[in-house]
C-alpha cells in the first residue's frame, strides 16, 4: 500500500515493509520512504541506487567517492572499492597507491608484493623502485646497471649508446675496459694501442724496452680529449738484421753466417760475404 493505493510494487524512493495495521490487529505490506538521496532502497537508510549525481557507496549515497579507498565508476555512478591487496588506490581499483603493513609497493606494476622483484627493482622504504632507464636490470640502486635496454651497451655499471673509444672494446653488449697495462686498446681489451709513461708498445703489448730484433720509433697517439702525444713503439727489424736501430733496414747486428757492412750513407746492412777491396 502506498498513499492509500494498493500497488504490485513500490515506486522509486520507497521500499516495501511489513508493519502493524493502525486499526486492525494484523500486519500489512506498505511502501516506506527511502532516505532522500536514495532512488531505490532496501530499507530506509540502505540505498540500492542513488538520485541525480549522487554516487552509490556501501549502501549509502554520497556526493564524492571516498578518496584512497574507492574509485568512481562514472558509467555506473558507483564508488568501486580498492582491490583488497591495496591499502589505498587511485585511477583504477587495481592501481595501488599504498600497501598494508608488511607489503611493499611495486611502482613498476602499481601492485602490492611481499618482496621486490630481484634485478628489475630496488627496495627503498617499503617501495620497489624500477631500474632507471636505459637500465634493463640493476643492483644496489636504480642507476647501477647490470644489463641495458636494446640499443645500449654496458660500461662500468652505466648504459651508453656506444663504448668509450680507445679505453674499452665491445664484448657481448658490454664494454670491456682496456687491460691495466694499456693506456688505450683496439680490437680486444688486452691488445694495446698505446702505453702509460715510459713503457714501450710492441705488437699490442706494453713492455719495458725493445727486444733484440726490434727498434724504437715514436708515433703520435691521439687520446680522446687530449693533444697528440708521442708513444714509444717497438717495430720489427728487417729479416736480414738480428738487431737494428732507427729504421728496419739499418742493421746493428747480424745473424750467424752474415756480416755487417756499412753503406756510404752510414746505414748497416747484413751481407753473406764482404765485398773485395
Amino acid at each position: 500500500m502506498h498513499e492509500r493505493q494498493c500497488l504490485d510494487i513500490c515506486p522509486d524512493r520507497t521500499f516495501a515493509e511489513y508493519v502493524d495495521h493502525p486499526i486492525f490487529e494484523e500486519q500489512i505490506w506498505q511502501c516506506g520512504q527511502c532516505n532522500k538521496d536514495c532512488k531505490t532502497c532496501k530499507f530506509a537508510t540502505m540505498c540500492e541506487t542513488c538520485v541525480g549525481n549522487m554516487k552509490f557507496y556501501d549502501f549509502t549515497c554520497v556526493e564524492k567517492c571516498p578518496v584512497g579507498r574507492t574509485v568512481e565508476n562514472t558509467t555506473a555512478g558507483t564508488c568501486e572499492p580498492c582491490n583488497n591487496a591495496c591499502a589505498t588506490c587511485g585511477g583504477h581499483v587495481d592501481t595501488c597507491k599504498s600497501c598494508w603493513s608488511g607489503m611493499k609497493l611495486d611502482l613498476t606494476t602499481n601492485m602490492c608484493v611481499q618482496s621486490c622483484p630481484a634485478e628489475i627493482t630496488v627496495e627503498a622504504q617499503d617501495v620497489c623502485l624500477g631500474c632507471k632507464k636505459p637500465c634493463l636490470r640493476c643492483d644496489d640502486d636504480v642507476t647501477t646497471c647490470t644489463q641495458c635496454q636494446p640499443g645500449y651497451v654496458l660500461y662500468k655499471s652505466t648504459c651508453l649508446t656506444a663504448c668509450p673509444a680507445n679505453i674499452s672494446v665491445l664484448v657481448e653488449q658490454e664494454c670491456e675496459p682496456c687491460h691495466d697495462d694499456c693506456k688505450s686498446c683496439g680490437v680486444a681489451f688486452d691488445v694495446c694501442t698505446s702505453c702509460y709513461g715510459t713503457a714501450y708498445l710492441y705488437q699490442g703489448e706494453c713492455t719495458w724496452g725493445c727486444n733484440d730484433g726490434t727498434y724504437l720509433t715514436l708515433q703520435d697517439v691521439l687520446q680522446t680529449g687530449e693533444d697528440p702525444k708521442p708513444d714509444r713503439v717497438c717495430k720489427d727489424c728487417h729479416e736480414s738484421c738480428q738487431d737494428c736501430e732507427g729504421n728496419p733496414q739499418n742493421c746493428t747486428q747480424c745473424a750467424q753466417g752474415t756480416y755487417l757492412m756499412y753503406t756510404a750513407a752510414g746505414t748497416g746492412q747484413c751481407v753473406t760475404a764482404c765485398p773485395y777491396g
